[in-house]
C-alpha cells in the first residue's frame, strides 16, 4: 500500500463477513502454516477461489491465487505481496454460542 495520509490508507481495509462455507482457514499438513481460502461467485456465474498464505521463501510475504473455474482464462493469477508480520489477512473468529 502506497504511503498516504491515514484517512486514505484506511479506506484500502474493509470486514467482511462471508457466509461459513464460503470461507475458512485451513492449516497444512507439512509445513503447519495456516492458509486462508474464499471461494465465490461473480455476477456473471463464474466460480472464484483465493488462497492466501505465506511464503515459505520469505517469511515477510504473502502469496496470493486466485483460481477460476470456468471460462477460457484458467490460468490462476498469482501475487506476491510484501508484507510484514506473521498473520494473513483472512481471519476466523471462533466464539462461545450466543444461544
Amino acid at each position: 500500500m502506497p504511503a498516504g495520509d491515514m484517512d486514505q490508507q484506511l479506506r484500502h481495509i474493509y470486514l467482511d463477513h462471508p457466509a461459513p462455507d464460503e470461507t475458512g482457514i485451513l492449516t497444512d499438513a507439512d509445513t503447519r502454516q495456516p492458509a486462508g481460502v474464499y471461494v465465490y461467485q461473480d455476477e456473471a456465474g463464474a466460480t472464484h477461489a483465493e488462497v492466501v498464505f505465506r511464503d515459505p521463501d520469505d517469511a515477510n510475504a504473502l502469496i496470493w491465487r486466485i483460481l477460476t473455474g470456468q471460462g477460457e482464462n484458467t490460468e490462476p493469477a498469482v501475487y506476491r505481496l510484501a508484507m510484514a508480520g506473521d498473520t494473513i489477512p483472512i481471519y476466523e473468529m471462533s466464539r462461545r454460542p450466543l444461544v
